[in-house]
């Protein structure tokens, strides 16, 4: 999903806001603490941006970019709520901020309210109608809700108004893989990596579909170019994992489920997983230890 605000546009932020701060004492010192905000951010000292930022929030509340970027560091934090509290005051000083909108969309979606999420990229889109990226992002939350029809069609607005976005043509794989259309998937995705061939997801989504049609070869030499393109990815190397069960190459899926937890140590999925394949070989105690964590990491069988 492409972001509508990012840190990397840290510098021409600076510069606006030098140009609206003005002199007086107040202010200057807002300025400041700002600015060692970001200074803070970049260094992933979160805590300390935010202890920046609401400084200069409290010293001159009128700038919205102050509460995007304090937002940015509560989202850092795991701290949606006060995040999304962020991007609402930013759309109170600014009703027409399409990336707002977006930004606190991308908040709920991530917390599993998706209506809210829908209804925010719904304003996201009003306001800026010809942004591909708005309905590539309504699309993932209609997934998220299993409306795949909807999916499809803001995939697809998104692909007409942007047909080099690989993103879309592979988020549309999906959708059409949940709805059973797997040759429909296979070329979606096939699109997706011709447009970007570095495009990890591509082939992640692409394997996945390769799963549900049986053709687990054809699967892990797609999870394992994901892999290569993506060596932090814990999701295709769990998805891998799961292709050499369905195998029963039992020693290479223990290997995979490892290096997903390696790489994210609350992955629930991997350790659950790898419990059913130790308690398969009879590796009793390790299987229970599995599977505790796994359900102390939410996961419900």
């Amino acid at each position: 999903m492409r972001p509508r605000f990012h840190p990397l546009f840290i510098a021409a932020v600076m510069l606006s806001v030098a140009a609206v701060v003005g002199c007086g004492d107040k202010s200057a010192e807002a300025d400041k603490a700002y600015q060692q905000g970001l200074e803070a951010y970049k260094k992933n000292d979160y805590d300390l941006a935010v202890s920046c930022f609401t400084a200069a929030i409290s010293l001159e509340p009128r700038y919205p970019v102050w509460y995007r970027f304090r937002a940015l560091a509560y989202r850092k934090k795991g701290d949606f709520d006060k995040a999304i509290a962020d991007y609402t005051e930013v759309i109170r000083i600014n009703p027409k901020s399409a990336e707002a909108y977006d930004a606190r969309a991308e908040l709920h979606r991530k917390k599993g309210d998706f209506d809210a999420a829908i209804a925010d990229y719904t304003e996201a889109i009003r306001l800026d109608p010809r942004d591909a990226a708005g309905y590539n992002n309504r699309g993932n939350a209609y997934e998220d809700k299993g409306e795949h029809d909807k999916a499809i069609a803001d995939f697809s607005e998104a692909i007409r108004l942007d047909p080099k976005l690989a993103m879309a043509y592979s988020n549309r794989a999906n959708a059409y893989c949940s709805k059973g259309e797997y040759d429909k998937a296979i070329a979606s995705c096939n699109e997706a990596i011709r447009l970007d061939p570095k495009y990890a997801a591509g082939y992640n989504n692409r394997a996945n579909v390769h799963v549900k049609k049986g053709n687990f070869d054809a699967a892990i030499a797609d999870y394992t170019e994901a892999i290569r393109l993506d060596p932090e990815d814990a999701i295709a190397y769990c998805n891998r994992g799961n292709a050499y069960s369905y195998k029963n190459d039992i020693g290479k899926a223990v290997t995979d489920y490892k290096s997903a937890i390696r790489i994210n140590p609350k992955y629930a999925n991997a350790y659950w997983n790898r419990g059913v394949l130790y308690q398969k070989i009879l590796m009793t105690q390790a299987a229970e230890e599995d599977f505790r964590r796994a359900k102390e990491l939410g996961y419900k069988p």
